[in-house]
């Protein structure tokens, strides 16, 4: 069974003349331990964070979105094929197949004497039948003569039409610019504004249809704000995209579509959503703190367990960048290692307190971190000029 350590609570206090912002704090556990931090102080709260905390930082699950990939099957553009003989309305053609024809499709002769014009497709007998609406104007039209076979309304075949809607927006393979849906026509077709040039029937190359809401379902919009940024690489985002509006507790509006569609697979589903709000600012001069709890999931009372805690945060006077580490030693009923030490980093970015038994380092100044092991009460750690803990 696992076995509670001490709480150990940690005070971050200002001693610099301006606000300093907590970005983030993480912690490196040993495999047999786990901690448990309470950020109820914190701006964003709350009592039982088991993982690393930033509110810079959250990972969302995609579901759904307005962001679909279809493969080509065909389209409306005119075909043409080669007159070879007819029988009353029953059409044989030359050198040519009846692939990508369809019923309603009418024909223009594009030479001769323009012996099929006006005709319509009524159905397709094989792959170089074609049953017309009616026998040519002559009895015995130019052999060889080409026959162009068009449709009035730009149709576009794909594999499934599932999820699209009139209005939305279609790209890539063959569309240099958006190309938009006019109405749905059935489980496979579209009636469309634009068809598309040159189109690829290879899998791998899809058209991206979009909506103009941009709406992304998630399995939660929890701690998502507007102005959030979806992180670059995560899911089809490249960092450019940012919450426009929380609509529910599943749906965020988005400012522009992904540059592909995200995938649904798990784990690759995954989008991280960032802020640059601060997880706390502290004023100058003041003060917080927070409660680490660790678990011991070995259930071995009499071991030490390392634990790295590191404090991210930003001086909002100067813009600098303050990092502070603290080793932590977590056991269970053992009495406290020797304190910590104090190893600058020589970048003027702050420095690590602690440090395994035996490293050489300087004796921590007064202000800093007392020993941190499962069985101290507390360890204060000061946010200065120098760095986190300084």
């Amino acid at each position: 069974m696992a076995t509670l350590a001490t709480p150990i609570t940690f005070t971050l206090e200002n001693k610099t003349v301006d606000q300093i912002s907590i970005k983030n704090i993480t912690y490196v556990d040993n495999a047999n331990i786990t901690h448990h931090s309470d950020y109820s102080n914190f701006d964003f709260g709350g009592t039982d964070n088991t993982g690393n905390t930033s509110s810079e930082q959250f990972v969302k699950r995609y579901v759904t979105g307005d962001y679909l990939q279809r493969s080509y099957v065909s389209d409306t553009r005119p075909i043409t094929v080669y007159y070879s003989t007819h029988t009353g309305n029953t059409l044989t053609i030359k050198d040519s197949t009846t692939a990508g024809l369809y019923a309603g499709w009418t024909a223009d002769t594009l030479g001769g004497d323009n012996a099929f014009d006006g005709l319509t497709i009524v159905s397709i007998g094989g792959p170089t039948t074609i049953l017309l609406s009616g026998p040519p104007s002559v009895a015995i039209p130019n052999q060889g003569e080409s026959i162009k076979f068009s449709f009035a309304t730009n149709k576009l075949v794909i594999n499934s039409t599932t999820g699209i809607s009139a209005g939305w927006e279609i790209r890539d393979n063959g569309y240099s610019t958006p190309g938009n849906v006019i109405s749905v026509e059935d489980s496979q077709t579209l009636v469309v504004d634009t068809l598309p040039t040159n189109p690829s029937t290879n899998p791998a190359n899809k058209f991206l249809f979009t909506a103009a809401t941009n709406y992304l379902t998630l399995n939660n919009t929890n701690n998502i704000e507007a102005g959030f940024t979806a992180l670059s690489s995560d899911n089809a985002y490249d960092n450019s995209q940012y919450v426009l509006l929380v609509v529910d507790s599943t749906t965020v509006q988005m400012s522009n579509q992904p540059n592909s569609a995200p995938s649904i697979n798990s784990p690759a589903n995954q989008i991280t959503f960032t802020s640059t709000r601060p997880i706390v600012t502290i004023d100058a001069g003041q003060s917080t703190s927070f409660v680490v709890n660790y678990t011991n999931n070995n259930s071995t009372p009499a071991v030490n367990y390392p634990s790295l805690l590191t404090i991210n945060a930003k001086n909002l006077g100067n813009n600098s960048n303050i990092v502070g580490n603290v080793n932590n030693y977590v056991s269970i009923n053992l009495p406290p290692p020797p304190p910590p030490t104090y190893i600058p980093t020589g970048n003027g970015n702050g420095g690590q307190r602690g440090g395994a038994p035996g490293v050489p380092g300087t004796p921590s100044p007064a202000v800093g971190c007392p020993s941190a092991s499962a069985s101290s009460a507390s360890a204060s750690c000061s946010a200065s000029g120098v760095g986190v803990g300084d």
